[in-house]
């Protein structure tokens, strides 16, 4: 018999979506990302709590793209290095991926404005 923890722990509670982006003329997967991203992203977002280094609002959507937009197998196709590329893209293209995943993500419109604000 499972324990309560066990089934918690082995639940496949981080779904993935197709969003068609008309920009790029592709569909990507967008993955819900885990507590522990979602507190470290918002963290790098907060100058009171990002270290002491300067919180780089000019590439907010793109760092929040990087982090969602995952291949078929679900393992994130841009890495950290590719945040300046990604964020040289599309506008409109980037807006729409941001706005499907902060849906995907349950993050808060208030949430989103408090970091978007800022950038």
């Amino acid at each position: 018999m499972t324990t309560l923890r066990e089934q918690i722990l082995a639940a496949d509670d981080r779904p993935v979506e197709q969003l068609y982006v008309p920009e790029w003329n592709l569909t990507v997967s967008l993955r819900t990302i885990s507590a522990g991203e979602r507190d470290a992203f918002g963290a790098s977002n907060d100058p009171r709590l990002s270290g002491g280094k300067p919180v780089n609002y000019a590439t907010l959507r793109a760092r929040f793209c990087a982090l969602v937009l995952v291949d078929e197998a679900g393992q994130r196709i841009f890495s950290d290095d590719d945040i300046e590329a990604l964020a040289a893209k599309s506008a409109n293209a980037i807006d729409r991926v941001w706005e499907a995943a902060s849906k995907l993500n349950r993050m808060a419109e208030e949430d989103i404005g408090e970091l978007a604000k800022n950038s």
